[in-house]
């Protein structure tokens, strides 16, 4: 739904209250759009050091970054200094590797996990965060004739579904489940390749309200 958010006033101020408690997991897909750049624009991909405020940061650093603030204002605004909001990745077979290497853990685990459980998790000590893996799909690549594109020894061209599959494998991997029993309402998603998306206290009251 589209709905207007005001910048300020006493309806601000009540949708910034009401939105002020409620947990929130931060989700990125990090597969889709770092294979069909040909593997330039992966997880650990960084911007250009003369970019002010994320110069010289990867787009999984700033994703983490976001989420600790996140995960800090929460414990703030409840008092309680061991909540936990987590971060949600999903990635792909073809650019896990990228994803273990700048989060620094095991790729191996991470596939040994997806088979066993349908996600990976883990807890990443220097941020505080609960980080979940999942994986998304792939499927062939289609020409514009409709056809789908071979290679020279004529095996199917396959590529990540991309952010499309993301709700759908949510449920797949059993992460919504999961995200049940911890009690935690809502999801942000973007994308890897956009930076500036974050979440406000005022951005999830105004969802509550609408939804109640």
């Amino acid at each position: 739904f589209i709905v207007s958010l005001p910048e300020t006033g006493r309806e601000y101020a009540e949708l910034e209250a009401l939105g002020s408690d409620i947990s929130c997991a931060y989700a990125s897909s990090m597969g889709g759009i770092s294979t069909r750049s040909g593997g330039i624009m992966n997880a650990g991909w960084r911007f250009s050091e003369d970019i002010p405020v994320i110069g010289g940061r990867s787009f999984m650093e700033i994703k983490l970054a976001m989420a600790q603030k996140s995960q800090e204002e929460l414990r703030e605004s409840r008092r309680d200094f061991s909540l936990h909001q987590p971060v949600l990745i999903m990635g792909s077979e073809m650019r896990f590797p990228e994803i273990a290497a700048v989060l620094g853990i095991s790729y191996e685990k991470i596939k040994e996990s997806l088979w066993r459980k349908g996600f990976y998790r883990f807890y990443d000590r220097k941020r505080g965060l609960i980080i979940y893996i999942f994986s998304q799909p792939l499927m062939p690549r289609i020409g514009l004739d409709g056809r789908i594109l071979l290679r020279s020894d004529n095996t199917s061209i396959l590529v990540p579904t991309g952010h499309w599959s993301f709700i759908r494998m949510l449920a797949i991997s059993g992460m919504l489940a999961e995200l049940k029993r911890a009690d935690i309402p809502f999801i942000f998603h973007s994308n890897m390749n956009n930076p500036s998306a974050g979440v406000t206290a005022a951005f999830k009251g105004i969802f509550l309200r609408e939804i109640e």
